[in-house]
């Protein structure tokens, strides 16, 4: 089982490979498909989003001695902030859930297929 955690709450869901994504930029992008299992999980995850236009990113570059350097800033306005990131047998992050969609739902087990989208703040530990 795989979790996100921020300082309001813990939300645990199953992640599936078929489907996982990951891009760079100025942070690393994951796009997980989750399968949650209740209503309750749902709404435990859904409540850690903190929605990307209240995200801003921004790289500045500098010189240390010979060196160019650059040094990623993250500022969060709002939403839960972020967490640490777990995913079984792949590795953990601090991350920010910037996206949850709800895919299917099934109607006689309460189970949900998401997209879920996470910024990575900080590399696996």
């Amino acid at each position: 089982m795989s979790s996100f955690t921020v300082d309001s709450g813990t939300a645990a869901f199953t992640a599936v490979q078929e489907g996982y994504s990951s891009s760079s930029g100025a942070l690393e992008q994951k796009k997980i498909p989750v399968v949650v299992e209740s209503s309750d999980a749902w709404g435990a995850l859904f409540g850690l989003v903190t929605p990307r236009d209240l995200v801003s990113v921004r790289t500045c570059r500098g010189a240390i001695g010979a060196a160019i350097v650059s040094t990623t800033r993250v500022d969060v306005g709002g939403g839960a902030g972020e967490g640490t990131l777990v995913l079984d047998n792949i590795g953990t992050w601090s991350a920010l859930l910037v996206d949850l969609q709800d895919e299917a739902f099934e109607v006689t087990t309460g189970r949900r297929l998401c997209q879920a989208t996470f910024l990575i703040t900080s590399a696996a530990q």
